[in-house]
């Protein structure tokens, strides 16, 4: 019983199970309410926008119950050939998603790295599996994919010379701007983008004692 319950649970629900809503409508859903609570100009929200249309437009809009490891599985190789910031192109056309993956997988362009393909499943994965637990419903998303070995693996960092940071920092301060001193220290201790911590609201920063 136990192997016949693992096999099912790969294959993901049948058919006469997809009780689940619409991906569509749940992503716009997190979409919503990740707005209500970062405001417009959060920064998640144009990435979050940009990883429901390619996912409905690589893997289909379903209910979210329909999608199985495969489903999963062929996005992360879809992924893989994605060519990188496709979207900001003038002359982009999310209807030709497809045509312009196959037309880069056949001259073996480069794609999406193994980070950002991870961000796109883990992001699609959370939504379907939320979206279901909260109706009670069996998802088939029971493992993670693979993520293909010619995306392009994660860029070694070096921390910035102590020296140049002093410099960047005092000219901060020396600016007024409570911004431009705070910035370049929080971006040291924290680790990330100074155009994501542009985002930063007084009210998530939390002082621990």
């Amino acid at each position: 019983a136990g192997v016949q319950h693992s096999l099912l649970a790969r294959l993901g629900p049948s058919p006469g199970e997809w009780q689940g809503r619409l991906f569509s409508e749940v992503a716009d859903e997190a979409i919503t309410a990740k707005i209500e609570t970062g405001g417009a100009d959060c920064a998640d929200i144009t990435g979050l926008r940009l990883r429901r249309n390619i996912f409905i437009a690589l893997t289909g809009d379903r209910p979210v119950n329909s999608y199985s490891n495969q489903d999963m599985q062929c996005f992360a190789n879809r992924l893989s050939w994605l060519t990188a910031n496709l979207n900001k192109r003038p002359d982009f056309d999310m209807a030709r998603l497809n045509e312009i993956i196959d037309a880069n997988e056949a001259c073996k362009g480069a794609g999406l790295a193994q980070n950002t393909i991870e961000s796109y499943i883990g992001r699609v994965r959370t939504m379907i599996i939320r979206a279901c637990n909260e109706k009670r419903l069996q998802h088939g998303l029971t493992e993670l994919p693979t993520i293909p070995v010619h995306a392009a693996p994660p860029m070694p960092r070096l921390a910035p010379d102590k020296n140049e940071i002093g410099k960047v920092i005092a000219t901060g301060v020396v600016s007024g701007f409570l911004s431009d001193a705070m910035l370049p220290p929080l971006a040291i201790l924290t680790g990330r983008r100074v155009g994501l911590l542009t985002f930063l609201r007084r009210e998530q920063i939390l002082r621990l004692m």
